[in-house]
């Protein structure tokens, strides 16, 4: 596949998936977004971590998928 036919293809995809993952995740994140209450600091610290261990979740897929055999 030519780079430039795999480059629009991909800016398709991740164009169509932000669409529908950035409101998802908006609604999932709401009560750290927008914080109720008087322990905001707290709510901050809890959402971070959660993107922090998200995060850790998505270094681990990637660090397990470079291992596979069709991955190289």
């Amino acid at each position: 596949m030519p780079f430039w036919l795999a480059l629009f293809i991909g800016n398709v995809v991740s164009v169509t998936l932000l669409n529908w993952l950035v409101p998802w995740s908006a609604r999932r994140f709401g009560w750290w977004i927008t914080p109720q209450g008087a322990s905001v600091t707290r709510i901050n610290i809890i959402g971070a971590g959660a993107v922090v261990g998200l995060y850790i979740v998505c270094l681990l897929a990637f660090a397990l998928y470079s291992n596979w055999p069709l991955a190289r």
